[in-house]
């Protein structure tokens, strides 16, 4: 609905199956990491951090879907809003480590 309103890019994060990017020219899901959740404050804000830092470093949209959900998902490791934010090392370490892209089928 909203690409043909004339928006480039969806994103609709926090659902059971992951994270999803639409486009005019495909769609992608990047599943959830899996962590211990102590507390979902401050999960939202990760993401668009994520999201908008990929963005900022020039990454294509299923890395950019990535690097949100490691830091969504960092981000509900610990109490608060910000405390369980990852450095840049240890999002790179995190994102070694788990490899979750995959394109949907359209």
């Amino acid at each position: 609905h909203y690409l043909d309103l004339g928006a480039s890019l969806i994103v609709i994060k926090g659902t059971r199956d992951g994270t999803s990017g639409h486009t005019r020219t495909g769609s992608w899901l990047q599943p959830n990491f899996p962590v211990a959740v102590v507390d979902t404050v401050g999960a939202g804000d990760g993401f668009a951090t994520g999201l908008i830092s990929a963005h900022l470093d020039g990454l294509d949209l299923p890395a950019c879907l990535r690097r949100a959900a490691a830091v969504g998902a960092c981000a509900v490791t610990s109490s608060g809003d910000k405390d369980g934010l990852p450095d840049r090392r240890q999002l790179a370490a995190l994102l070694e480590t788990e490899c979750h892209e995959r394109e949907l089928v359209s």
